[in-house]
């Protein structure tokens, strides 16, 4: 068994897995939720990339609150997530133009007031802001620019020393929270994955934020994820690299490379090294609006020079004829050049789940027990390594994941050296 199986603390990680099916139906986030879809892809990413990095603390909360089987609690670091994903801090403080809350509670009047206030004049917004002349040129670029509905009374009053969620982070986790995930492209039922999304996938549930202060003011949330989203990390998923994901982000490249992992996926699956794809499709998912389908063609091309060049993801996009048949003149198609597996990747995912589920399960039996420092891991080490507790379900939970994950069944001895060397 190699080494990185054994029980591992916080992880620095380049390569990751990401969810298959949320890869596949990378276009959806656009569909759906329009710019704040970029966020919500990227919110996924980091749970994906804590999930294998530091699994103590993705758990730590589960220990102290029993949870729904479908979901999983998780604790929410802004922080933790701008240095992963490669955000500045900063920019989650901005004030959301329309946040999702107030078109809940309001509906069409919210929206009809902001457009009202986007289609004055200067000289009007002047009527409603004051007279003085350094107050007004405040409020008007608040109106115009970042927190415009603040200065309405109405909606001003509601947040009054209450948590809100007006800024680009949090409308971004409370609409993940509300809306059901709805996927572009339907489910092969033979996989048995997500299959009871037919209505739409309930990605989050129940957020709540909280603001914690030492030395200096900290956000987090608190939210429960799906645990599709967690299994799919260990049974169907693809090989990312966060520096990748960081790069891609800001050129809004990230959904054409999703899709691409999980083409790439397709490909490996059928022992091909190319697929065939439908220009249309293909032009969407890289956000192309052009008409003129040869301005697509030049653009797609561009556009996956730059992703290869920023990811080394060795791919080319090559064009053949399409048929007669086809409204279009051409037909992409996507070449791989490489479709090895990155080492010890599914031997890393069955380490994953395996800690994850000793960590469930010690969290099930001993949840009421005064243990110490569980944040350290103290408590659950001790167990882990004391033979003398549960060894029988250690061993049997082991055999489990090794045949869901792996496809076989562990010999006793790698069983027995895995709990030794751990």
């Amino acid at each position: 068994m190699e080494n990185s199986t054994a029980i591992q603390t916080t992880t620095s990680l380049d390569n990751f897995r990401y969810d298959g099916i949320m890869s596949k139906n990378a276009i959806a986030f656009r569909h759906q939720f329009g710019d704040d879809g970029y966020l919500i892809n990227d919110i996924l990413y980091f749970i994906a990339y804590k999930y294998q990095s530091d699994p103590f603390d993705y758990r730590q909360l589960s220990f102290f609150e029993k949870v729904d089987e479908k979901f999983s609690i998780f604790k929410f670091s802004i922080k933790e997530f701008c240095d992963v994903i490669g955000y500045k801090k900063n920019n989650f403080r901005e004030i959301h133009p329309r946040p999702q809350y107030l078109i809940d509670k309001f509906g069409k009047k919210f929206m009809a007031e902001l457009d009202l206030i986007d289609s004055m004049k200067e000289k009007e917004l002047l009527e409603i802001v004051g007279n003085n002349p350094t107050n007004a040129r405040l409020n008007i670029y608040n109106l115009r620019k970042k927190s415009k509905w603040r200065t309405i009374d109405k909606y001003k009053k509601l947040y009054e020393g209450n948590v809100h969620w007006d800024t680009v982070i949090a409308n971004a986790i409370y609409r993940a929270s509300t809306e059901k995930f709805k996927f572009r492209f339907e489910i092969d039922d033979s996989t048995e994955i997500y299959s009871e999304a037919v209505g739409g996938l309930e990605l989050m549930r129940a957020a709540v934020k909280s603001d914690y202060k030492d030395n200096k003011q900290e956000t987090f949330f608190t939210f429960y994820i799906n645990r599709e989203f967690e299994q799919n990390l260990n049974r169907y998923f693809v090989t990312t690299n966060i520096d990748h994901v960081k790069k891609l982000k800001k050129p809004k490249l990230l959904y054409l490379y999703d899709y691409v992992l999980y083409l790439r996926k397709v490909a490996k699956g059928l022992k091909k090294d190319h697929i065939d794809c439908e220009i249309k499709l293909l032009s969407e998912i890289a956000e192309i609006n052009f008409a003129n389908i040869r301005s697509i063609k030049h653009k797609l091309s561009e556009k996956f020079k730059n992703m290869n060049a920023l990811s080394g993801l060795n791919v080319s996009l090559e064009w053949a004829v399409a048929s007669p048949k086809s409204k279009y003149a051409y037909k992409p198609i996507i070449v791989f050049h490489d479709l090895s597996d990155t080492k010890g990747i599914l031997t890393k995912a069955f380490a994953d789940k395996l800690q994850h589920e000793l960590i469930e399960y010690y969290r099930d039996k001993y949840r009421d027990k005064n243990w110490t420092n569980f944040t350290e891991h103290s408590s659950f080490l001790r167990w882990f390594k004391n033979p003398e507790y549960d060894l029988k379900n250690k061993y049997s939970l082991f055999e489990k994941i090794h045949q869901e994950v792996l496809g076989s069944k562990p010999d006793i001895v790698i069983v027995q050296e895995y709990f030794k060397a751990s």
